[in-house]
This record gives C-alpha cells, sequence and structure tokens, in this order.
C-alpha cells in the first residue's frame, strides 16, 4: 500500500475520482497487489487467475465457469473501477498492475 501511495504522489487521495475510495488494504485491489508480490502460488498462475467477488464466484459456480461477472456496486469496492463510467479503469489496473 505504502509503495502503491508513494509511486502515485503519497495521498491515499490519489485515486479518488476515478474509483471514489482511498488507497487502503479494505479494498480488493491492494489485497490482489499482495497476493501477486507475495505469493508463488497466486504469481506463478497468472494466465489462469481470475480474480471477483463473491457474486463473481457465485455466476461463474451457477454458469459452470462459463461466465465470471458482478455489478457495478460489487466492483466500485474494488479500486478498479471508474466511476464516472462504470466501467474497468485501465488506469487503475495499470497502478495495481493487475490484468484484464
Amino acid at each position: 500500500m505504502n509503495e502503491i501511495k508513494a509511486k502515485h504522489g503519497g495521498s491515499s487521495d490519489v485515486f479518488r475520482e476515478v474509483c471514489g475510495l482511498p488507497i487502503n488494504t479494505y479494498f480488493s485491489a491492494v489485497k490482489m497487489r499482495w497476493l501477486l508480490q507475495n505469493s508463488i502460488e497466486v504469481s506463478a498462475n497468472t494466465d489462469d487467475l481470475v480474480f471477483g467477488t463473491i457474486d463473481t464466484w457465485l455466476i461463474a459456480k451457477l454458469t459452470g465457469l462459463s461466465t465470471f461477472a458482478t455489478d457495478s456496486s460489487n466492483a466500485s469496492r474494488t479500486m478498479l473501477m471508474d466511476i464516472n463510467t462504470l466501467e474497468w479503469s485501465e488506469n487503475m489496473l495499470e497502478a495495481f498492475e493487475i490484468k484484464k
């Protein structure tokens, strides 16, 4: 978290205009970044890796893993969605070094 803040100006609020949230370990993007940096199992399998919310898991299970989706209310809590466009933010994904 401190690395991301330092890289982007030092403020916890640097991404607030895009995602509506401060940089905080409470939100999913920070946790995803940590897992990618600190778990050998996770970082070794990024081609097969899917992150999601509980509704993503439920939809995937109910569709036989053919659909991975979420709604904007859950996506907005990841820090990866642009609250102005309701789309995944390429800038946020890049900031947290997460592939779409």
